[in-house]
């Protein structure tokens, strides 16, 4: 396990060195039946430039994770902090305001917006960042960098699925963020194009000095990470990649 990723282990301090810390993170919900447990107790610490992927079943609170760690839900008990910053004790506009200057976001539907074209959807997250200078000439320049030059003007509805899903990267890393947070983003592409996302993300990373944390069923993406998590039942077990790759998800899932 690289040394700058911690699971489970005790979090009486928090690494100034870390990108994103987890400590005690839980979600219940409840109805007439009674309590579910989504999350149950986790704790990790991501280092910068550190990769991290979390696998398991559906159902296992990968998604539920995710979404706790963006602020984009809110826990039943435990903290989040991102570069230092306590994402709780924030509120919902100064979450928004932590979300739109240090993370990125990559979904498997992309989630682009279908009225605006490829150099318009990239332009959004800079302007959301509140980016000062050419936005337009830096989203541009990110499109060139995925390959997507000569598709600026295109709506998302005449693209491919590998072509939404390289606009959205440039779109999650036109910002420079410190953190990119992605929720299984090869999950709608066929083998050969979701390789393809796969290099670029990770060679968009690695130039970028992101912190990387992802979700996924892919096991070709998940080996990609220093480390892959699975969670079951909400519960979070650590795993050697190359051991969950050889075993496939199978056993994983079992």
């Amino acid at each position: 396990m690289a040394l700058n990723i911690r699971i489970n282990a005790p979090m009486d301090s928090i690494d100034p060195q870390a990108a994103i810390v987890a400590q005690h993170l839980s979600k219940h919900v409840s109805d007439a039946q009674g309590t579910l447990t989504l999350l149950e107790d986790v704790n990790l610490s991501v280092g910068r430039a550190s990769s991290l992927a979390i696998v398991g079943p559906s159902g296992s609170g990968k998604s539920t994770l995710l979404g706790l760690l963006a602020g984009l839900d809110l826990p039943s008990s435990g903290r989040v902090w991102i570069d230092g910053v306590d994402l709780f004790a924030l509120d919902e506009d100064g979450r928004a305001a932590l979300r739109a200057s240090k993370l990125g976001f990559v979904f498997q539907n992309f989630q682009l917006i279908g009225h605006l074209n490829a150099l318009e959807n990239v332009m959004l997250a800079l302007d959301i960042a509140e980016r000062a200078g050419n936005t337009r000439a830096e989203a541009q320049a990110m499109l060139e960098r995925v390959g997507l030059g000569q598709r600026l003007r295109q709506v998302p509805a005449v693209l491919s699925g590998g072509e939404q899903q390289r606009v959205a990267l440039a779109r999650a890393f036109v910002t420079r963020p410190s953190l990119l947070l992605a929720d299984e983003p090869t999950g709608n592409l066929d083998a050969a194009t979701g390789q393809r996302i796969i290099d670029l993300l990770f060679g968009l990373q690695r130039e970028q000095g992101t912190t990387l944390v992802l979700v996924t069923h892919d096991m070709e993406l998940a080996s990609r990470c220093e480390v892959v998590v699975t969670l079951h039942g909400g519960r979070v077990h650590t795993r050697d990649a190359n051991a969950m790759v050889a075993q496939g998800f199978s056993e994983v899932a079992a």
